[in-house]
């Protein structure tokens, strides 16, 4: 494989940089659905040993995975989250 054929990728938070070796040509990708919306969720339980944090979100129950360090004292939580709860691009993050 050629040098000048590789590319090197980039990530910055709100877009990607291809660089090839050449350093000739630059190209900005902006990653679209960057915009999380927030919202405040009861916290429904905290298992330590499993690291999971279970909260009511909308009416449903969401587990979030590898919490660490969480106060049990804590009633409520903001998740971010995009799209709608039940469609295959829903994501969401604490």
């Amino acid at each position: 494989m050629d040098n000048k054929e590789e590319n090197l990728k980039i990530d910055n938070d709100d877009s990607s940089v291809l660089i090839n070796d050449s350093n000739t040509s630059k190209k900005n990708k902006i990653l679209s659905n960057k915009n999380y919306k927030s919202q405040n969720c009861k916290v429904i339980s905290y298992n330590k040993n499993n690291k999971t944090l279970d909260v009511q979100f909308n009416g449903y129950g969401i587990r979030i995975k590898n919490v660490l360090n969480f106060d049990n004292t804590i009633t409520e939580v903001s998740i971010l989250y995009k799209s709608e709860i039940g469609k295959p691009d829903f994501e969401y993050k604490l």
